[in-house]
Protein backbone atom coordinates (compact mmCIF):
# COMPACT_ATOMS: atom_id res chain seq x y z
CA UNK A 1 0.00 0.00 0.00
CA UNK A 2 2.84 2.04 0.61
CA UNK A 3 4.11 2.31 -2.43
CA UNK A 4 1.17 2.19 -5.00
CA UNK A 5 1.28 5.64 -5.22
CA UNK A 6 4.50 6.44 -6.30
CA UNK A 7 4.26 2.69 -8.61
CA UNK A 8 1.27 3.89 -10.35
CA UNK A 9 2.54 8.04 -11.04
CA UNK A 10 6.30 6.74 -12.02
CA UNK A 11 4.40 4.47 -14.49
CA UNK A 12 2.91 7.04 -16.62
CA UNK A 13 0.93 8.84 -13.99
CA UNK A 14 -1.62 6.17 -14.33
CA UNK A 15 -4.87 7.12 -11.89
CA UNK A 16 -5.98 4.46 -9.11
CA UNK A 17 -8.19 4.03 -6.32
CA UNK A 18 -7.27 2.21 -3.40
CA UNK A 19 -10.55 0.01 -1.84
CA UNK A 20 -11.65 -2.01 1.17
CA UNK A 21 -9.05 -0.16 3.55
CA UNK A 22 -10.24 1.15 6.71
CA UNK A 23 -10.32 4.50 7.02
CA UNK A 24 -7.90 4.41 10.22
CA UNK A 25 -5.10 2.59 8.17
CA UNK A 26 -5.06 5.96 5.79
CA UNK A 27 -5.74 8.42 9.12
CA UNK A 28 -4.08 9.29 12.03
CA UNK A 29 -6.68 10.87 13.04
CA UNK A 30 -9.62 8.16 11.95
CA UNK A 31 -7.20 5.71 14.01
CA UNK A 32 -7.45 7.25 17.22
CA UNK A 33 -11.29 8.58 17.01
CA UNK A 34 -11.94 4.71 16.64
CA UNK A 35 -9.44 4.12 19.77
CA UNK A 36 -11.56 6.38 21.88
CA UNK A 37 -15.16 5.15 20.70
CA UNK A 38 -13.69 1.66 21.39
CA UNK A 39 -13.71 2.76 25.44
CA UNK A 40 -16.71 2.39 26.15
CA UNK A 41 -17.23 -1.14 25.33
CA UNK A 42 -13.79 -1.98 26.99
CA UNK A 43 -12.83 -2.62 30.91
CA UNK A 44 -10.26 0.62 31.08
CA UNK A 45 -7.34 -1.78 30.58
CA UNK A 46 -3.64 -0.21 30.29
CA UNK A 47 -3.57 -0.57 26.85
CA UNK A 48 -6.63 0.31 25.56
CA UNK A 49 -7.10 3.94 27.88
CA UNK A 50 -2.55 4.37 27.26
CA UNK A 51 -3.11 4.26 23.11
CA UNK A 52 -5.73 6.50 23.23
CA UNK A 53 -4.19 9.35 25.53
CA UNK A 54 -0.69 8.75 24.04
CA UNK A 55 -1.87 8.98 20.29
CA UNK A 56 0.18 11.67 18.64
CA UNK A 57 -2.87 13.50 18.06
CA UNK A 58 -4.23 13.50 21.46
CA UNK A 59 -0.81 14.04 23.63
CA UNK A 60 0.27 16.98 21.28
CA UNK A 61 -2.32 18.94 23.74
CA UNK A 62 0.66 18.28 26.49
CA UNK A 63 3.27 19.85 25.50
CA UNK A 64 5.59 18.60 28.67
CA UNK A 65 4.07 15.06 28.01
CA UNK A 66 6.52 11.91 27.95
CA UNK A 67 4.36 8.55 26.59
CA UNK A 68 7.46 6.83 27.70
CA UNK A 69 7.17 8.42 30.85
CA UNK A 70 3.46 7.58 31.41
CA UNK A 71 3.79 3.99 30.20
CA UNK A 72 6.62 3.82 33.05
CA UNK A 73 4.30 5.40 35.74
CA UNK A 74 1.72 2.85 34.89
CA UNK A 75 3.86 -0.02 35.47
CA UNK A 76 5.51 1.09 38.73
CA UNK A 77 1.42 2.06 39.82
CA UNK A 78 0.50 -1.02 38.98
CA UNK A 79 -2.54 0.03 36.90
CA UNK A 80 -3.61 -2.71 35.00
CA UNK A 81 -7.33 -2.77 34.66
CA UNK A 82 -10.86 -1.09 35.79
CA UNK A 83 -11.81 2.37 36.07
CA UNK A 84 -11.84 2.52 40.08
CA UNK A 85 -12.03 0.01 42.82
CA UNK A 86 -16.04 -0.12 41.87
CA UNK A 87 -15.09 -2.16 39.05
CA UNK A 88 -12.86 -5.06 40.98
CA UNK A 89 -16.19 -5.43 42.53
CA UNK A 90 -16.91 -9.81 43.00
CA UNK A 91 -13.43 -10.45 42.06
CA UNK A 92 -10.24 -11.58 43.95
CA UNK A 93 -9.13 -7.76 44.29
CA UNK A 94 -10.44 -6.56 47.60
CA UNK A 95 -8.37 -4.13 48.03
CA UNK A 96 -8.11 -0.77 46.19
CA UNK A 97 -5.19 -1.80 43.66
CA UNK A 98 -4.42 -2.43 39.98
CA UNK A 99 -7.10 0.32 38.98
CA UNK A 100 -6.48 4.26 37.12
CA UNK A 101 -8.05 5.93 39.87
CA UNK A 102 -5.43 4.45 42.84
CA UNK A 103 -2.39 5.20 40.30
CA UNK A 104 -4.02 8.75 39.49
CA UNK A 105 -4.41 9.61 43.55
CA UNK A 106 -0.28 7.70 44.30
CA UNK A 107 0.97 10.21 41.59
CA UNK A 108 -1.40 13.31 42.68
CA UNK A 109 0.46 12.36 46.93
CA UNK A 110 3.54 11.75 45.34
CA UNK A 111 3.48 16.32 44.20
CA UNK A 112 3.44 16.91 47.97
CA UNK A 113 4.23 14.12 50.08
CA UNK A 114 7.73 11.91 49.89
CA UNK A 115 7.43 8.01 48.75
CA UNK A 116 9.80 5.12 47.98
CA UNK A 117 12.16 6.77 46.03
CA UNK A 118 13.48 9.11 49.15
CA UNK A 119 13.06 5.73 50.94
CA UNK A 120 9.65 6.94 52.76
CA UNK A 121 7.57 3.77 53.49
CA UNK A 122 5.18 5.42 55.25
CA UNK A 123 1.64 5.43 53.71
CA UNK A 124 -1.18 7.81 53.32
CA UNK A 125 -4.53 6.54 54.78
CA UNK A 126 -7.82 7.84 53.58
CA UNK A 127 -11.71 5.99 53.45
CA UNK A 128 -9.84 3.05 54.80
CA UNK A 129 -7.29 2.69 52.17
CA UNK A 130 -3.92 2.86 52.47
CA UNK A 131 -1.89 4.56 49.13
CA UNK A 132 1.88 4.64 49.08
CA UNK A 133 2.63 7.98 47.24
CA UNK A 134 4.66 7.80 43.76
CA UNK A 135 6.79 10.85 43.88
CA UNK A 136 6.57 13.10 41.07
CA UNK A 137 10.38 13.58 39.57
CA UNK A 138 11.63 16.95 39.47
CA UNK A 139 10.59 18.59 36.35
CA UNK A 140 7.81 16.25 35.84
CA UNK A 141 4.58 18.13 37.52
CA UNK A 142 3.17 19.77 34.46
CA UNK A 143 3.29 15.98 32.68
CA UNK A 144 1.51 14.04 36.12
CA UNK A 145 -1.20 17.09 35.76
CA UNK A 146 -1.51 16.39 32.43
CA UNK A 147 -1.95 13.13 32.31
CA UNK A 148 -4.26 12.71 35.53
CA UNK A 149 -6.63 15.25 33.79
CA UNK A 150 -6.42 13.42 30.54
CA UNK A 151 -7.31 10.11 32.09
CA UNK A 152 -9.84 10.94 34.44
CA UNK A 153 -11.39 12.84 31.34
CA UNK A 154 -11.58 9.51 28.81
CA UNK A 155 -12.92 7.68 31.89
CA UNK A 156 -15.99 9.94 32.61
CA UNK A 157 -16.50 10.50 28.81
CA UNK A 158 -16.79 6.40 27.89
CA UNK A 159 -18.45 6.04 31.19
CA UNK A 160 -21.32 9.31 30.27
CA UNK A 161 -21.96 6.89 26.92
CA UNK A 162 -22.21 3.80 28.77
CA UNK A 163 -25.82 2.61 28.00
CA UNK A 164 -26.81 6.44 27.22
CA UNK A 165 -29.68 7.12 24.91
CA UNK A 166 -29.39 10.02 22.77
CA UNK A 167 -31.42 11.10 19.65
CA UNK A 168 -29.23 11.00 16.74
CA UNK A 169 -28.33 14.49 16.47
CA UNK A 170 -27.55 14.35 20.24
CA UNK A 171 -24.96 12.00 19.24
CA UNK A 172 -23.32 14.02 16.44
CA UNK A 173 -23.00 17.04 18.75
CA UNK A 174 -21.42 15.16 21.32
CA UNK A 175 -19.07 13.63 18.93
CA UNK A 176 -18.18 16.67 17.68
CA UNK A 177 -17.71 18.19 21.46
CA UNK A 178 -15.80 15.09 22.15
CA UNK A 179 -13.42 15.27 19.43
CA UNK A 180 -12.57 18.76 19.92
CA UNK A 181 -12.19 18.52 23.10
CA UNK A 182 -8.79 15.64 22.80
CA UNK A 183 -7.89 15.70 19.17
CA UNK A 184 -5.39 18.39 18.63
CA UNK A 185 -3.96 17.77 14.48
CA UNK A 186 -0.41 17.27 14.14
CA UNK A 187 -0.18 18.13 10.11
CA UNK A 188 -2.19 19.15 7.26
CA UNK A 189 -3.55 16.00 6.87
CA UNK A 190 -4.53 15.67 10.46
CA UNK A 191 -6.46 19.42 10.17
CA UNK A 192 -7.86 18.23 6.90
CA UNK A 193 -9.07 14.71 8.64
CA UNK A 194 -9.97 16.65 11.43
CA UNK A 195 -12.62 18.77 9.47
Amino acid sequence: QAHTASVFREAYDIPYNLVDLSLSSESRLAEAAGLLLDLPFGRFTRQELLRVAAHPCVIGRFSDADPAEWLDWCERLGIFHGADQADHCDTYIERDLCNWDQGVKRLALGAFLSGRQSGEERVYESGGERYLPEETPPGSLASVAGFAALVRSLIADARFCRGRELTVDGWILFLQELFRSYFVPQTEEDERDFL
